[in-house]
């Protein structure tokens, strides 16, 4: 295993500091429709030897129309992944999602993704492939 626990000793207790930078971009077309862009990087240094530096960098592109008091958008989103020992983890989605306005309060939600992971780069040579979930379902 190629985690942070794993590969330090004992209980979690090393010192740590973290620092988090990210922006976005929205912007409104006619029609009802819209763009938006983020990225959002993610780093964690321990301060010990045997414990590993986390990293991940994600973003997300995707495009939206508002059908009355509803929305549906499209898009894609990833991540880099830093996994330790040189090896990098990237994933890849094609999501989509509805939301329905119910009332002033309430709101539903319908999503789905389908995506990759891969390991494309690192020491490890014959990397283990698991399936990459799939989900679909409501959000309340």
């Amino acid at each position: 295993t190629n985690s942070t626990r794993a590969t330090s000793s004992g209980d979690q207790d090393s010192t740590f500091f973290n620092a988090r930078v990210g922006g976005g971009l929205d912007h409104r077309l006619d029609d009802g429709y819209a763009i938006d862009a983020n990225v959002d990087y993610r780093f964690r240094y321990h301060d010990e030897s045997g414990v590993r530096n986390d990293a991940d960098l994600r973003w997300r592109v995707a495009g939206s129309r508002s059908l009355g008091e509803n929305n549906l958008a499209v898009g894609f989103r990833g991540r880099n992944s830093y996994r330790g020992n040189g090896i990098f983890r990237n994933d890849y989605f094609l999501f989509t999602s509805y939301d329905m306005r119910l009332d002033e309060l309430n709101q539903l939600s319908f999503g789905g993704q389908i995506g990759r992971r891969r390991y494309p780069s690192g020491p490890k040579t014959a990397p283990a492939q698991r399936p990459m979930p799939t989900s679909a379902g409501p959000a309340y």
